[in-house]
């Protein structure tokens, strides 16, 4: 059985996904593009930091996000 990866939300978005939350690996995670945090910045490179998230916080994220998208169609 294969574990698909899924980007739930993109809360931050510059030339790429920057922040929001994922599934990876089968477990919730919000992500968070540290490619400004070091000293010597590669463009090519795209790292990420990975803060688990429960479920619920997880319902809170996706809840979040589809007030926004209703907001934002108005």
């Amino acid at each position: 059985m294969s574990v698909v990866d899924v980007v739930h939300t993109v809360h931050d978005w510059y030339d790429g996904p920057r922040s929001g939350a994922t599934q990876y690996q089968g477990s919730s995670y919000w992500y968070r593009s540290i490619y400004l945090d070091s000293e010597h910045w590669n463009e090519d490179e795209d790292r990420f930091e990975l803060v688990p998230l429960s479920e619920e916080a997880l319902s809170w994220e996706l809840e979040r996000d589809g007030i926004f998208h209703r907001w934002d169609v108005l």
